[in-house]
C-alpha cells in the first residue's frame, strides 16, 4: 500500500518572494475594501455588504493566487482573476453610488464570468472592470423589469459557471475547488433570490466570504505554517555548511574529465550489456527489517561507475547507459518477496525519455521508487514533473537525495515534490557527536512529518549513528553499517 501524496503548500518560487508581494496586494486591497465605511453616511447595513464584498474578494484572490503557484493550476489563477476584479468595483460603487445597480450586477458577475472565460479571464476581469468605469462616469439608472430580466441572465450564466467549473475541476471539485463551487452556487442562489423580488445587498457578499474563509483556513494556513518551517530548514542548513568543514558546498571542486571511458569503450559496453546489479538493502531502524532495496549499477574492471556514466555523458550516451541499467535492475524486482520495493536512479534527461519510461512501466511501478540523481542540472522543472506525475499515476513513488548538504538539494526537492526524501550522508556520519547535525536532523523529520514525506537515511556505518537517528526520528536507513550492497547472480 502506498501512502497518499504529499500535502506540500508552498509555492514553487524562490522563498524570497514568498508573501511579499501578496502581503502589499492584501493590504492595499483590504485598505480600499473599508472605504464603503469611511463614505457609508450613517446607513451601516449596505457600506458594511460593501466592506465585505471588497475584504473577501481581496482575499479569495489572494488565497487562490497562492494555490495556483502551489498547484500549477492555471483554473485556479483564472478564477483568482475574478476576485481580484471585486475590490476595485467595490471601489467604483463607494466613488459613484448613482450607478449602484448596475456596478451590483457587474460584481456579481466578475468570477463566474472568469470562470467562463477560460484562458482569457484576465481580459474577461479587465474588460468587466471598465465597463464599471465606464458606468461610474456616465451612471444610468435601470429599470426594475430590465434589471430583473439581467438577473436572471447572470442566474443562469453563474450556473453555467458553477457546472464548467465542476467539470473541469480534478477529483469532482475537492479541495480548493470545492470552496470556489460554493461560492458560485451561492451566487446563483442570491442572483435568483434577487430576480424573484427578494433583494439583499448581502447575496455577493456572502458568497465570496464563504469562499475566502474555506479557502483562508484550508490552505493559506497550512501554507504559513510550511513556509516557517521551510525557512528554518534553510537557517539551519547555511549555518551548518557554513561552519563545517566536512560538508560540501565550501569549495567547488572541477570534475576530471581525464581518463574517462572512450566512446568506442562506451559503445562496446552498451552493445554487449556488460553491466551487473548490486542490491543495498533498505531496513527499518527500530527492528533491521528489510524493506526495500536500492539498486546500484556494476560494470566491472577498474574504471568505477560514476565515471563510466560521466563518459557516456561526455559522448552523449547517456541516456543508453542508464536505459540498460534500468532494465537490468527491474528485471531483478519479480525476485524480490512482494512487501519490499526497488528503488531505481534516473537523471533528469533520461527521465524525459520514452523508451525509459516504457522500460519503468512494464514493471510493478507500486514496487518502484524512482529516485532522481542530481548529477546535471534540471533545465525546465515544470516538464520534468509532469513526467513524474504519469509515473506516479502509475504507482511509483519519487524519491530524490542529499538533503541537507546545500540549498541547492533543499531547492530540488520543493521543485520536484517528492514522496521520498534520502538524508545526506554528510549529516548522518557525525550525527552521534554532532548537536548542529542533530538539530537539522530534527527538524527535517518534523517537516517531513507534516507534509507526508517518507524520509530515509543515508550512509549509516555504524550503530551508534543509526540508534541516534532512530531517536531523532527516523524510521529508515541505508548504509554499510546496515547492508552492504550484494552483487545479484545472473545480472
Amino acid at each position: 500500500m502506498h501512502r497518499a501524496s504529499p500535502t506540500w503548500a508552498l509555492p514553487l518560487t524562490p522563498t524570497e518572494t514568498w508573501g511579499s508581494r501578496r502581503g502589499v496586494v492584501l493590504a492595499v486591497g483590504l485598505g480600499v475594501a473599508l472605504l464603503p465605511l469611511l463614505r457609508s453616511g450613517g446607513d451601516l447595513a449596505p457600506a458594511l455588504a460593501l466592506a465585505v464584498a471588497g475584504a473577501s474578494g481581496t482575499a479569495a484572490a489572494v488565497s487562490l493566487q497562492l494555490l495556483s503557484a502551489v498547484r500549477e493550476d492555471p483554473a485556479l489563477r483564472r478564477a483568482a482573476a475574478g476576485a481580484a476584479a471585486v475590490p476595485v468595483l467595490v471601489l467604483l460603487r463607494t466613488a459613484a453610488p448613482g450607478a449602484e445597480p448596475a456596478l451590483a450586477l457587474l460584481t456579481a458577475l466578475a468570477l463566474p464570468l472568469a470562470v467562463l472565460a477560460g484562458r482569457r479571464a484576465v481580459a474577461a476581469a479587465v474588460a468587466v472592470v471598465a465597463t464599471g468605469v465606464l458606468l461610474a462616469l456616465r451612471p444610468a439608472a435601470l429599470p426594475d423589469d430590465v434589471a430583473r430580466v439581467l438577473l436572471l441572465v447572470l442566474s443562469g450564466a453563474t450556473a453555467l459557471a458553477a457546472v464548467r467549473w465542476l467539470g473541469r475541476s480534478p477529483a469532482g471539485g475537492a479541495g480548493p475547488h470545492a470552496w470556489v463551487l460554493l461560492g458560485l452556487v451561492l451566487l446563483v442562489a442570491g442572483t435568483a433570490a434577487a430576480a424573484a423580488g427578494a433583494v439583499t445587498p448581502w447575496a455577493v457578499p456572502a458568497a465570496l466570504a464563504a469562499t475566502a474563509a474555506g479557502l483562508s483556513l484550508s490552505s493559506t494556513r497550512r501554507y504559513r505554517r510550511q513556509a516557517r518551517r521551510w525557512r528554518q530548514l534553510e537557517s539551519s542548513v547555511r549555518g551548518l555548511v557554513a561552519s563545517s568543514p566536512l560538508l560540501p558546498g565550501l569549495a567547488v571542486t572541477p570534475e576530471d574529465d581525464d581518463g574517462l571511458p572512450s566512446r568506442v569503450e562506451v559503445l562496446a559496453l552498451l552493445e554487449c550489456g556488460a553491466v551487473a546489479v548490486a542490491l543495498q538493502p533498505v531496513v527499518a531502524l527500530a527492528d533491521g527489517a528489510v524493506v526495500g532495496h536500492e539498486a546500484l549499477a556494476r560494470f566491472g574492471g577498474r574504471t568505477s561507475t560514476d565515471r563510466w556514466f560521466r563518459g557516456a555523458g561526455v559522448h552523449g550516451l547517456s541516456v543508453e547507459l542508464e536505459l540498460l541499467t534500468v532494465t537490468a535492475a527491474l528485471d531483478l524486482l519479480p525476485g524480490l518477496p512482494e512487501d519490499q520495493t526497488l528503488a531505481v536512479n534516473l537523471s533528469p534527461i533520461a527521465l524525459g525519455n520514452d523508451d525509459v519510461h516504457e522500460a519503468l512501466r512494464r514493471a510493478d511501478l507500486a514496487r518502484v521508487v524512482v529516485e532522481v540523481t542530481e548529477h546535471e542540472a534540471v533545465g525546465d522543472y515544470a516538464a520534468l514533473r509532469q513526467r513524474l506525475a504519469g509515473l506516479r499515476e502509475d504507482g511509483a513513488r519519487i524519491a530524490v537525495d542529499d538533503i541537507g548538504s546545500g540549498f541547492a538539494s533543499l531547492r530540488h526537492a520543493l521543485l520536484l515534490r517528492p514522496d521520498v526524501v534520502k538524508l545526506d550522508q554528510s549529516l548522518t556520519r557525525g550525527v552521534h557527536h554532532d548537536p548542529r547535525q542533530r538539530a537539522l536532523v530534527r527538524a527535517l523529520v518534523r517537516f517531513a512529518e507534516e507534509i507526508g514525506v517518507e524520509l530515509v537515511a543515508e550512509g549509516i556505518e555504524t550503530t551508534e549513528q543509526a540508534a541516534v537517528l532512530r531517536d531523532l526520528g527516523l524510521v529508515l536507513g541505508q548504509g554499510w553499517g546496515l547492508g552492504v550492497p550484494v552483487l545479484q547472480r545472473g545480472s
